[in-house]
C-alpha cells in the first residue's frame, strides 16, 4: 500500500521546483488586477535560451476554491501577494534596480507570440537583503 502510494504522490512532487535569474525591467505598467513588463536577463541564466528579453502579461487569478481543504493547501499567491510584488517591481523599474525574478512549476506560460508570457499570480520573498519575485500560473 505504501508504495501504490508513492507512485500516486511522485507526478504531484515534480511540479514544485522552479528557477529564477537576476533580471532588469525595461517597461512596465500596471492597473488594480493586472501589469504588462518587460525584463531582461542580466547574466546567463537565462529561462528560454531564444529570449533574451520576455515579455510577461500579468492578469491576477483568484486562489483556488479548494484551496481551503485542509488537505489541500495551494501556494497560489494571494492578491495582497501580488500586488505587494507589482509594487516591488514598480519600485525597481523607477530606481532602474536588478531584480531575482523567476517561476514556480508552470509558474509562466507562453503565450501564441515568441518570448510573450502569462502569469495569474507573483509572490515576493526573501531572507533579510535578498529577495526575489516567484511568478504562478496553474496552482500549485
Amino acid at each position: 500500500m505504501a508504495r501504490i502510494l508513492v507512485i500516486l504522490l511522485f507526478p504531484t512532487l515534480c511540479f514544485a521546483g522552479g528557477d529564477y535569474s537576476e533580471v532588469n525591467i525595461k517597461e512596465f505598467e500596471s492597473s488594480v488586477a493586472s501589469a504588462d513588463f518587460t525584463i531582461e536577463f542580466v547574466n546567463e541564466r537565462k529561462f528560454y535560451e531564444s529570449c533574451d528579453t520576455l515579455k510577461v502579461h500579468l492578469k491576477y487569478e483568484r486562489v483556488p476554491w479548494y484551496s481551503w481543504l485542509p488537505f489541500v493547501h495551494s501556494s497560489h499567491p494571494t492578491s495582497s501577494d501580488t500586488q505587494k510584488s507589482v509594487a516591488y517591481l514598480e519600485a525597481a523599474f523607477a530606481d532602474d534596480e536588478t531584480v531575482n525574478f523567476g517561476y514556480m512549476g508552470y509558474g509562466l506560460k507562453q503565450s501564441d507570440k515568441p518570448c510573450e508570457f502569462i502569469s495569474k499570480g507573483l509572490r515576493l520573498d526573501g531572507i533579510d537583503e535578498f529577495h526575489y519575485i516567484m511568478s504562478f500560473h496553474d496552482p500549485v
